[in-house]
């Protein structure tokens, strides 16, 4: 079904033809990935485990030079009409099959993590599917380069046999699971390794996260830990049940694979309590330091909260109650009237008063902007505005943020087939909202960037 081209300058053609051989070549490519993935399934061969990762990078780069044409196409020729939509078409394909490589690489892994696990039957299902999924490939990439509408069609109708075919193996492995209850347990595990996906860095990023936030608390908590361990005053099991505690809380927050906030509001609790224990007996020599805190932590929790917007206009009036009631818990603290007294007794009061302004100051933070925290939002309105299952959605951005890949890791690069496709672009402030209709537009608080960005969402 070729046709006669209108096209008076020969340089149009040559570039839609370019752009053509590129999504064919591309296409090629994939179709001998689901090659190498039977042959892995049908041997658990790990060295075409290999070739498998290794042509992973060239599908990225093909799906960047396709790209990069059609961009310059549209750019130098501004096409009208079929030549638009063929361009357009182009760029399509290629991230639908530049998604392929990457399903065929996941389940490449999966297949050696599972290694004997499946029966032989649920198996031989499989090669069945990949087969059949090779198969409508190879169909519509013919239909591609031939221009055959009834090809393409063809296609689209044999997608219910391999739904079919899916839903088939699908209940063949729950009726294994029932009548070989032993191997649930063995199945449960090996989910684990893909659920279970914190990197070193993702790791560090947590700490650096909670180190942050309790960081006044922090240096009192090692002051404590110098008279427990080193000066043995006022050791007992009591204490050491709060030591534990603490530390169950922080591998809690920095280990599991939803990080909760709220866990740190239960740290700081029982900190509280194994600060106060601990120092309830000890003479320090330093109180003119707590003093200074009284007047830095409210100066610092007032600089932070303001810094988060980008003017005085900007800042909600509730803040600055806020504000208010932690300068007059600094001003009228009873600490500054108890210089006669004894160090002991001072010591009590002070400490009660620095972590009365921290916990005061910190659920000020957690009330008011746990709702707008960059995560928050985003998980928030993918299921509420958008009418997304998060569990089933791709999360799509062009620019690499540390809260999207701390918190949806799973999302950037899903295992599966996602039911809806998020498009993610961030501005700041001070840029204008983009303008579309068909998208929504969010304002979020970004605490790496430790103030209020623009999110606007569009759904694929």
């Amino acid at each position: 079904m070729n046709e006669q081209s209108d096209h008076i300058v020969s340089s149009f053609d040559d570039d839609i033809a370019s752009i053509r051989m590129s999504v064919i070549k591309m296409a090629t490519l994939v179709e001998e990935q689901y090659k190498l993935l039977h042959h892995i399934i049908d041997t658990g061969s790990a060295s075409t485990v290999e070739d498998v990762l290794e042509n992973e990078p060239k599908l990225d780069a093909f799906d960047g030079k396709i790209r990069d044409q059609v961009i310059t196409f549209i750019t130098l020729r501004s096409p009208m009409a079929i030549d638009l939509r063929e361009g357009l078409t182009a760029l399509k394909i290629s991230t639908d099959l530049e998604r392929l490589g990457d399903y065929c690489k996941n389940v490449s892994l999966r297949v050696q993590a599972l290694e004997e696990i499946p029966p032989v039957e649920i198996k031989n299902e499989i090669l069945r599917m990949t087969v059949m999924v090779q198969g409508q490939l190879k169909r519509v990439i013919d239909a591609y380069v031939t221009k055959n509408k009834e090809k393409a069609l063809e296609v689209r109708n044999a997608d219910a046999a391999i739904d079919q075919h899916y839903q088939l193996i699908y209940n063949q492995i729950i009726e294994d699971i029932k009548n070989k209850p032993n191997k649930i347990k063995t199945l449960a595990n090996t989910k684990l390794l893909f659920t279970i996906n914190f990197s070193l860095s993702e790791i560090l990023k947590r700490i650096y996260l909670i180190l942050g936030l309790l960081l006044p608390l922090i240096g009192i908590l090692i002051i404590s830990f110098y008279f427990n361990f080193l000066k043995k005053i006022n050791w007992n099991k009591d204490l050491f049940l709060y030591l534990l505690l603490i530390a169950i809380s922080f591998l809690a927050f920095i280990f599991l694979n939803n990080q909760i906030f709220s866990i740190i509001i239960f740290i700081l609790s029982i900190l509280t309590i194994y600060i106060f224990r601990t120092l309830e007996f000890v003479e320090l020599k330093w109180l003119r330091l707590f003093y200074l805190s009284f007047l830095l932590l409210p100066a610092f929790a007032i600089y932070v909260d303001t810094s988060l917007y980008p003017n005085i206009e900007a800042i909600p009036k509730f803040n600055y109650f806020f504000y208010a009631l932690i300068v007059i818990i600094c001003f009228v603290n009873p600490a500054f009237s108890m210089q006669s007294q004894l160090f002991v007794e001072s010591y009590k009061i002070i400490t009660f008063s620095f972590l009365l302004l921290l916990s005061i100051s910190f659920s000020f933070f957690i009330i008011n902007y746990q709702s707008k925290f960059l995560h928050k939002g985003i998980a928030q309105t993918i299921t509420d505005d958008l009418s997304c299952d998060l569990d089933k959605t791709e999360i799509i951005s062009k620019l690499e943020n540390p809260t999207i890949s701390l918190y949806f890791p799973k999302n950037l690069k899903p295992t599966y087939f996602p039911d809806c496709e998020i498009e993610l672009a961030f501005t700041s402030l001070d840029e204008t909202p983009i303008d579309n209709p068909s998208s929504i537009n969010k304002t979020l608080l970004d605490l790496n960037q430790k103030s209020f960005i623009n999110v606007n969402f569009i759904k694929k």
